[in-house]
C-alpha cells in the first residue's frame, strides 16, 4: 500500500467526543471499528478490512478516490471473509451494499456473501448519476472508476 504521507494526516475516532479532542490539523472522521487495530511503524492502524468498510460507511470522506485506485487491489488482497462479516456485523445494509458494490470485481468471492439490498442506496451525495449498479441497488454519484470492471485477483 502506499507508504508516504498525506499533506494532512487522517485520523479515525472511534466516538465524537475523541474527535473532538483532537487537533484541527489532523482530517477526523468518526468510525469505530470491530476488528483490533494493527500497528505499522509503531502507529496505530485500522485493520485492512476496517479500512475498506469505512469507506463503504463514509465514501464522501475518502479524500481522493483516484488515489485511493492505487492501493486500492492491495488493500483487498488483504481481506478475509470472515473479518468482513465480523465488522459488518451490526452497520447498516447500506454499508454492506456498498462494500458489496467495491468488491464484486476485485473480490467477488467475498462480495457474492454479501446482502443484496432490496431498496436504493447513494454511493457519495444525491447528484447527478456517474453509474448505476441494478444488482447492488447502487446510485453512484463519486467514483471515478467503475468496480464492475476491476479485474478479480488471482
Amino acid at each position: 500500500m502506499a507508504d508516504r504521507a498525506p499533506s494532512r494526516i487522517e485520523v479515525a475516532a472511534a466516538r465524537a467526543r475523541d474527535a473532538r479532542r483532537l487537533p484541527q490539523t489532523l482530517d477526523v472522521s468518526v468510525f469505530a471499528p470491530k476488528l483490533k487495530y494493527l500497528v505499522a511503524k509503531g502507529v496505530p492502524v485500522l485493520h485492512p478490512t476496517s479500512v475498506l468498510v469505512h469507506m463503504a460507511a463514509a465514501p464522501g470522506r475518502v479524500r481522493s478516490w483516484s488515489s485511493a485506485l492505487q492501493w486500492f487491489p492491495e488493500l483487498t488482497a488483504e481481506v478475509a471473509l470472515k473479518d468482513v462479516l465480523a465488522e459488518l456485523d451490526g452497520r447498516p445494509a447500506t454499508v454492506s451494499a456498498r462494500l458489496g458494490y467495491l468488491l464484486q470485481g476485485l473480490r467477488p468471492d467475498i462480495a457474492d456473501q454479501l446482502s443484496v439490498p432490496s431498496t436504493k442506496t447513494w454511493f457519495g451525495p444525491r447528484a447527478k448519476l456517474v453509474r448505476h449498479d441494478s444488482h447492488w441497488q447502487i446510485a453512484d454519484t463519486l467514483l471515478p472508476f467503475d468496480p464492475r470492471t476491476m479485474e478479480a485477483l488471482g
